[in-house]
C-alpha cells in the first residue's frame, strides 16, 4: 500500500488549474468576467490559433494598484469576498480568487495595468507560476492581460484540445453570451486578425441582440417585462412563427450571469404551449433580476448552474411574463415580410412613379419637361418646395385634389386627369362613400389618387342618416360628418384615401401617401388642428373556400386564407377555457352511460380527483377492475370520442404535472377541441364560413391553433400586384 504524501506546490497548482482551466474559452471567461467586475465599459478580446497561441483581453476598468499586482496571482486572492457572509450575497461574476493563479500556472502571462490615480502603470510577467518581475510601464487606464502558449508545460492537457477552429468557435459563443448579459458594455472580438463581434454598449438589450445575431433573429422578437413579487423578468422572446428546430437560441441569465436552468426553460416552453408546433422550440434572451439571497451561485465549478431558494416562484414569474408578452403581440401572420422603411421622395419620384396596376409610359418630351421642372423647383424658395402636394385649390367635382401653380404639380395633375378619363371598372364590393364638408357632398370611390392623411389632432366622426348639412341632398348611405371643432375648420380642403387605413402620425409633420404606393411616404407641413375622418376596420367578406379546408376572405386591401379546422379548434379551445374559469364546462347527461376500460392506475387517477374531472366536463363512476362509467360529458364532445378523451385524461393525470394545475386542463381542452372541431375536407356551408370569419374578427387573440399552427395567412393587394407584375 502506498504512503500518503504531500504534493509539492507546482504539482498542486497544476491539478488546481485543471479544475478551472479546461480549454481556451475558460481563460477568456475568467478574464472577461474580471474586466466586467472592474467597471469596464469597453472590453476587447483578441485570439490567435483558437486562443492556444494568444489571448489578449483589454478593458478600460478601474485597474489594479501596483502593490496589489503580485498578490492578484496568488491562489484564493480576491477583492470581491472578505467574510463568510459575503458568499451568500454574491453580486459579482467572479469571487473565488482562483482564476489568475490557475491561468499563470499553465501559460506565459503578461499584465499591463494602471489605476486612475497613478501617473504610470506597471508591467508584470509570470510563466508557469514563476515570477519574472514587476516594472513601470506607460499604459492607459485599465488592464490588459496577455496569455500565450496555453498548456505549454502540460502536454497531456494540450493533447486533448480540439482543433483551432473548434476552440475559436467556443470563445465566440462565450463572447456572444457575455455581450447579451451586459448590453451596457461594448464588446469586441478579434479572431485571427479579423473583427468578428462588435456591440454598441448603449445599455439597450435589443442593440446587443442585433449586434450578436443580426436582423434575422432580432426582427422576430417580442419584448418581455414582467414582475412577480420581488422578481423581475425582462428581455425578449421570439414570435411563435419564428420557432426553431432546437433550443440553441434559448439564453437565460440570473442577475446578468449566464446560466443553464431547467426551471426557466420549462417555464418558457410552458408559456408557448398551444402556440408553437410540436418539435419546435422558442428562442429567448431573458434576464431574471432577483435578490442575491434567493440564489446560490457557488455550486458549479464553471458557475453555469445555480440553486434557487424557491424554484416554484421563479417558474411562475418566468411563465407569467412570457405568457403575457405572447398575449399582447399582433394577431396576423403575413405571407411575406412587407415592412419597408419610410422614404422621403423627391418631386421626380412622386411625379414619375407608375400608377397602381399599370406600367408607366413617358415620351422623351415629357421626360425632358419633368427633368426641367425638377431643376427649376430646386431654385424656388424653401417655402415653395416644402410640400409635394399642397391642397390650395380644394377638391374638384370628381374628388381629385386641385394643385397649385408649380410646374411639377401641373404635370402631376395632367397625369391624374389622363387616368381619370379612362373608364374605371366598378368595385363590386366597395360601395361609394360620401363625405360631408361644409355642406358639400362629394362622392368618392376607392382610387389610386394621392391622399393627404391628416394626423395629429383627430376629431370624432358621427354618422348622419338624414341629410347633409347644407345641400339638403339625401345620401344613399350613412354619411360621416365632422363634429365639434372640426366643423369650424371644414372649409379646409381634404382628400381621403378610402382603400387604406390612415398612416401613423408623425410629430410636427403630416404624411402624404404617394400614388397608391404603400410604404412610401413624403413629408409635408402639418396644418393647424387638421380634421381627419376615421374609418372602422372593414368586415371580412367571404370570397369562397379552397379544397374544402381553407376559407378565403377579403378585408380592405388584404386577402385572408383561413384554416377552418385550426380556427374552429382554437375557438373551441378558448371557449372551454373561458367556461372553466367561470366555474365549469357545460355538460350533457348521457341516456346510457358509457363503460370504458382503463388500466388500474389510470382509473385510480380519475377516481382520486373527481372534482377536477367534473371541472373538465365529465362525471365518472367506478365500475370495478380498472373500468369506469361515464355519465356526463362536455356538450361539444361527440359520443364516439368519449373513450379516447377519457383515456387521454387518465394519462395526463398519471403524468407529473407539478408546475401548474392548469396544465392538465390545457392539454385536456386541447384534445377535446381538436376532436370536436370541423375537419379539413369536410363540407361547410357559406353561413358557417361567414360565422367563423366573424368570430375571428371579433376575437383578435386567435393567432394559432393549440398545436401552434397559424390560423390565418394574410396576403396584401400590393403583394398580389407585384406577383402579377402590375407594379415593381
Amino acid at each position: 500500500m502506498g504512503r500518503i504524501n504531500v504534493l509539492d506546490r507546482k504539482t498542486a497548482e497544476l491539478i488546481a488549474a485543471g479544475e478551472v482551466i479546461e480549454r481556451p474559452s475558460s481563460v477568456v471567461k475568467e478574464l472577461v468576467e474580471n474586466a466586467i467586475d472592474s467597471g469596464a465599459t469597453s472590453v476587447t478580446v483578441e485570439i490567435k490559433n483558437g486562443g492556444i497561441r494568444l489571448i489578449r483581453v483589454t478593458d478600460n476598468g478601474c485597474g489594479i494598484l501596483r502593490e496589489d499586482v503580485p498578490t492578484a496571482f496568488l491562489r484564493h486572492a480576491t477583492s470581491k469576498v472578505r467574510t463568510e457572509e459575503d458568499l451568500y450575497q454574491i453580486g459579482t461574476l467572479g469571487f473565488r480568487g482562483e482564476a489568475l493563479a490557475s491561468i499563470c500556472a499553465v501559460s506565459r502571462v503578461e499584465l499591463l495595468t494602471r489605476t486612475e490615480g497613478e501617473a504610470l502603470g506597471c508591467r508584470y510577467r509570470i510563466e508557469g507560476g514563476e515570477d519574472l518581475g514587476l516594472e513601470e510601464a506607460g499604459c492607459p487606464q485599465g488592464t490588459t492581460i496577455q496569455v500565450r502558449d496555453l498548456f505549454y508545460n502540460v502536454p497531456a492537457r494540450m493533447k486533448f484540445l480540439k482543433k483551432d477552429v473548434t476552440e475559436g468557435n467556443a470563445i465566440a459563443t462565450l463572447m456572444d453570451r457575455l455581450a447579451l448579459s451586459h448590453p451596457e458594455v461594448s464588446f469586441r472580438l478579434i479572431r485571427e486578425g479579423a473583427r468578428k463581434l462588435q456591440t454598441p454598449g448603449d445599455g439597450k438589450l435589443f442593440s446587443a441582440i442585433h449586434g450578436v445575431y443580426g436582423s434575422d433573429f432580432s426582427g422576430g422578437l417580442i419584448p418581455v417585462d414582467g414582475r412577480s413579487g420581488n422578481i423581475r423578468v425582462i428581455g425578449y422572446i421570439t414570435r411563435p412563427e419564428k420557432a426553431r428546430a432546437s433550443r440553441s437560441m434559448e439564453h437565460f441569465f440570473i442577475n446578468q450571469r449566464y446560466i443553464r436552468s431547467g426551471t426557466m426553460l420549462a417555464a418558457l416552453e410552458e408559456a408557448y404551449k398551444n402556440s408553437i408546433m410540436t418539435g419546435k422550440f422558442p428562442g429567448c434572451v431573458l434576464n431574471v433580476e432577483l435578490p442575491l439571497g434567493m440564489v446560490d451561485v457557488n455550486v458549479h465549478p464553471a458557475k453555469l448552474e445555480v440553486k434557487f431558494s424557491d424554484e416554484r416562484v421563479l417558474f411562475e414569474a418566468v411563465y407569467a411574463a412570457c405568457k403575457g408578452a405572447l398575449q399582447r403581440m399582433d394577431q396576423a401572420v403575413s405571407a411575406a415580410d412587407t415592412s419597408k422603411k419610410i422614404q422621403k421622395l423627391t418631386y421626380f419620384d412622386l411625379t414619375n412613379r407608375p400608377l397602381s396596376g399599370e406600367q408607366q409610359r413617358m415620351s422623351a418630351r415629357e421626360y425632358r419637361e419633368t427633368v426641367a421642372a425638377e431643376q427649376n423647383s430646386r431654385h424656388q424658395p424653401e417655402q415653395n418646395k416644402s410640400a409635394v402636394v399642397r391642397p390650395v385649390g380644394g377638391a374638384d367635382k370628381n374628388g381629385a385634389l386641385l394643385l397649385g401653380d408649380n410646374p411639377v404639380e401641373q404635370l402631376y395633375r395632367r397625369q391624374l386627369e389622363r387616368r381619370n378619363r379612362q373608364p374605371e371598372e366598378p368595385a363590386a364590393d366597395l360601395p361609394p362613400k360620401t363625405v360631408a364638408y361644409t355642406g358639400a357632398a362629394v362622392e368618392r370611390r376607392p382610387s389610386a389618387e394621392a391622399a393627404v392623411l391628416l394626423g395629429q389632432n383627430r376629431q370624432e366622426i358621427s354618422p348622419q342618416t338624414d341629410q347633409t348639412a347644407s345641400s339638403g341632398m339625401e345620401s344613399k348611405q350613412r354619411e360621416p360628418v365632422l363634429s365639434g371643432e372640426a366643423e369650424k375648420r371644414s372649409s379646409e380642403p381634404i382628400v381621403r384615401q378610402w382603400d387604406k387605413p390612415p398612416a401613423a402620425s408623425l410629430p410636427e409633420k403630416t404624411q402624404v401617401s404617394a400614388v397608391d404606393s404603400p410604404g412610401m411616404m413624403a413629408e409635408v407641413p402639418s396644418q393647424a388642428n387638421p380634421p381627419v375622418l376615421q374609418e372602422e376596420e372593414p368586415e371580412i367578406r367571404l370570397v369562397g373556400e379552397a379544397f374544402r379546408t381553407y376559407i378565403i376572405g377579403e378585408q380592405g386591401d388584404r386577402l385572408l386564407l383561413v384554416d377552418k379546422h385550426a380556427a374552429h379548434e382554437r375557438i373551441l379551445f378558448e371557449k372551454l377555457k373561458a367556461a372553466h374559469r367561470k366555474g365549469g364546462v357545460d355538460r350533457q347527461l348521457l341516456l346510457a352511460p358509457v363503460r370504458i376500460r382503463l388500466t388500474r392506475e389510470g382509473a385510480g387517477a380519475l377516481l382520486e380527483r373527481p372534482q377536477l374531472v367534473e371541472q373538465a366536463g365529465f362525471v365518472i363512476e367506478d365500475f370495478g377492475d380498472g373500468s369506469v362509467l361515464v355519465r356526463e360529458i362536455p356538450s361539444i364532445v361527440e359520443l364516439e370520442q368519449v373513450e379516447t378523451v377519457v383515456q387521454e385524461m387518465a394519462e395526463m393525470l398519471l403524468s407529473n404535472y407539478t408546475h401548474l394545475e392548469l396544465d392538465i386542463f390545457d392539454e385536456l381542452f386541447h384534445s377535446i377541441a381538436c376532436k370536436a372541431a370541423v375537419k379539413g375536407g369536410y363540407f361547410t356551408g357559406e353561413e358557417e364560413q361567414r360565422n367563423l370569419l366573424k368570430l375571428l374578427q371579433k376575437d383578435q387573440s386567435i393567432r394559432n391553433c393549440p398545436h401552434g399552427r397559424p390560423v390565418m395567412i394574410a396576403l396584401t393587394r400590393r403583394e398580389l400586384e407585384k406577383m402579377f407584375g402590375r407594379i415593381q
